[in-house]
């Protein structure tokens, strides 16, 4: 297999989650599920968590996002990060809720402190102690550890506004605020799809799950999804603890070369990773095939990425 610049693993650590969002877009499949219907097993996210690092060498660099559900609800979380801390191309990136963070913050510092942190706040369903016990987290945690705080825009009180203001104040961070994405409906479909897809997100030209490297769709069973992104409705399915470095090959798309859209919707499509700029320089895309340069607020990053993109 040809080695690749880089793999891409969106894994739902625990298929379950602590708060119960109106709004959340995984209900009932990732998310307030009974015991008996979660594919979460106790210590089944430590074989996973070997077995990326097993495959991490086919490939210059691993990026990990460990999602759900609440992956903090893992009853093994911090024994996966020292497997994936134990080679030196994985990146990590959690995504949380920050309501179990404090129980993990300090072994996260010893064990992977080059974690990256993305918070949702879901500031309607936190009360008052609630953010004052969060706002002295991230003034004792923010010199130590990568935290990004984020909000769903959508039905914002003015009480949820205050907390928000009150968060930014007294911790100095930004919060960012996330696109409304409604819940599944039962037919499996997203509701206002087209909106969806034509709504602001940062534009991605150049789609990273065609490129012939990526996605992979871990679930906490163990078995994953394998396909274009955009395609999921067909995505092939595969059990991951089965595949080595030796079968991985026929998982990835190497039949791949362009995306077959113009532009991309998805949120996750905006890389600085000099692996991917260079996956798109190996399958012959132009600087204005991968980067849309109509986004003001990102210019300046965006025409630095494009320097970057001719000299390699």
């Amino acid at each position: 297999m040809q080695q690749r610049e880089l793999f891409f693993f969106e894994w739902v650590v625990v298929d379950n989650c602590n708060l119960d969002c109106s709004y959340c877009v995984n209900k009932g499949e990732y998310s307030q599920k009974s015991k008996d219907k979660m594919k979460y097993v106790p210590g089944r996210e430590v074989d996973i968590a070997r077995k990326i690092v097993e495959l991490a060498g086919c490939a210059d660099h691993v990026y990990v996002n460990l999602t759900g559900g609440e992956p903090l609800l893992s009853d093994y979380f911090i024994e996966v990060l020292t497997v994936l801390a134990s080679v030196g191309n994985i990146t990590v990136n959690l995504i949380t809720n920050l309501k179990r963070i404090e129980i993990h913050a300090d072994d996260i510092v010893r064990v992977l402190p080059a974690l990256t942190i993305n918070g949702s706040l879901h500031i309607h369903y936190r009360s008052d102690q609630e953010i004052d016990r969060l706002v002295g987290f991230l003034n004792a945690y923010n010199s130590r550890l990568s935290i990004s705080l984020s909000q769903v825009n959508h039905e914002l009180t003015r009480d949820d506004l205050r907390k928000l203001e009150l968060i930014k104040a007294s911790t100095g961070k930004r919060i960012d605020y996330q696109l409304f994405i409604p819940p599944w409906t039962d037919a499996g479909k997203i509701k206002d799809a087209e909106e969806i897809m034509n709504a602001s997100f940062v534009s991605s030209r150049g789609k990273r799950c065609c490129l012939g490297f990526s996605h992979f769709f871990l679930l906490p069973d163990g078995t994953f999804n394998f396909d274009q992104w955009c395609n999921h409705k067909n995505c092939n399915t595969g059990d991951f603890l089965s595949i080595g470095p030796d079968n991985f090959g026929e998982f990835i798309l190497d039949d791949m070369k362009k995306c077959p859209y113009n532009s991309c919707g998805c949120n996750y499509n905006v890389f600085n990773f000099s692996d991917y700029i260079a996956a798109c320089k190996r399958l012959g895309y132009t600087a204005d095939e991968v980067f849309s340069l109509n986004n003001q607020r990102l210019l300046p990053r965006l025409k630095r990425l494009v320097r970057k993109f001719a000299g390699i």
